[in-house]
């Protein structure tokens, strides 16, 4: 009878160490800053899902990844692309400004500039210091066909999909990097 007490606290001990060791595994214990550029769609196309993306990016990108040190930039693609937050994360309350610019984005454009705003990011992660350098696009999933300028630019890209939206996950200088390590390799 009093084993079955003692088999309880070593099983808890034993279930504690495997959780204090899983944590620390998956804990980001990344050093190298990141460059971030988050194009989100402004037109009809986005307007159905409401703010779903907005969280998303919350939860997913500015609290889960984004750390003091990497810098971000947001575009909000309507017509036109504009920048409507730049800036380096410095602490909590860095994040919960970018959560603002991108909760005040309005819905009101017919169409959403993503190729202008890709351009844009490519040039500005080309320029960066940062070693890592990826760009996220949002866009509504009855969104019409990208150009053939802007798939080409996401052609390394990973998709997720939702209900009325989906996110676009590139490192738009990729294929430059590959080329150079191609090179050096060759030399």
């Amino acid at each position: 009878m009093k084993l079955f007490p003692i088999k309880i606290l070593v099983f808890s001990g034993i279930l504690l160490c495997f959780s204090a060791v899983f944590s620390a595994f998956a804990a980001d214990r990344r050093d190298i800053p990141v460059e971030v550029n988050v194009i989100i769609d402004s037109s009809r196309y986005i307007a159905p899902v409401g703010e779903e993306p907005v969280r998303w990016l919350s939860g997913h990108l500015i609290d889960g990844i984004l750390k003091a040190g990497d810098s971000i930039c947001v575009w909000d693609a309507g017509t036109q692309a504009r920048i409507i937050y730049q800036g380096t994360v410095k602490d909590e309350n860095t994040k919960e400004e970018i959560k603002k610019a991108l909760q005040s984005r309005k819905i009101q454009d017919k169409t959403a500039d993503f190729e202008g705003a890709l351009r844009a990011a490519a040039r500005q992660s080309r320029s960066g210091k940062a070693q890592i350098s990826y760009t996220v696009l949002i866009c509504g999933s009855s969104q019409p066909s990208l150009t053939e300028t802007a798939a080409r630019m996401l052609r390394y890209s990973k998709t997720e999909i939702f209900s009325g939206w989906r996110a676009m996950i590139a490192a738009l200088d990729i294929g430059d990097r590959v080329q150079q390590a191609a090179a050096a390799y060759g030399r």
